[in-house]
């Protein structure tokens, strides 16, 4: 399973500030900052990385309630990045959006499932018709069948009829050519 990787704030901070005489007649400061830190959280569903880094030093000298600056540096430097992941948040919308949808089929089926019953109901008498038809189709030919003592007399019987229909479908071709006059060697072969 996904666990968040978190690491929280990572740095240190420290400081001094040394003071000798005072402001008003004569004396002199020197001081330093140093404030580094580190974070890093990351999520499946979001993250963030972030560095801040603030250091300062300063040395100063003081003259009859005068300031002069002796030395003033200061390293500054803030970066981060994070991320949101949207399809996650789009995942959990569909997914509620799915079992809302659900939800209302769910409470208008029963109000659909006498409906859906007389429906079942027709369309099962429809396949029960046409298994009657053809269970009738079978028994015609299980009668047929049994006129015949065996397999060689039906197959037999069978290729005369076709035979025989394919003759009497020859001799009208052969006629209709006759009739509009087409030579014999320029009729269809085809019937």
């Amino acid at each position: 399973m996904w666990r968040r990787a978190e690491w929280p704030q990572a740095g240190f901070q420290a400081g001094w500030l040394k003071m000798l005489g005072n402001k008003q007649w004569l004396g002199a400061m020197a001081g330093a900052k140093v404030k580094d830190f580190l974070t890093i959280n990351v999520g499946l569903f979001s993250g963030v990385f972030d560095i801040n880094l603030d250091n300062f030093g300063t040395a100063k000298v003081f003259i009859l309630n005068f300031e002069y600056i002796f030395l003033e540096a200061k390293v500054a430097f803030t970066a981060g990045a994070s991320y949101v992941n949207r399809a996650a948040g789009n995942l959990l919308a569909g997914a509620q959006a799915t079992l809302g949808s659900l939800v209302r089929n769910v409470r208008k089926l029963g109000g659909r499932v006498i409906g859906y019953i007389v429906k079942f109901h027709e369309k099962l008498m429809a396949i029960m018709d046409k298994m009657g038809q053809y269970i009738q189709t079978g028994q015609k030919f299980v009668s047929v069948a049994q006129q015949f003592n065996s397999i060689g007399d039906a197959v037999k019987t069978l290729a005369i009829k076709g035979l025989r229909k394919l003759e009497s479908m020859a001799l009208k071709l052969l006629q209709k050519c006759v009739r509009v006059g087409v030579p014999w060697s320029q009729c269809p072969l085809s019937v």
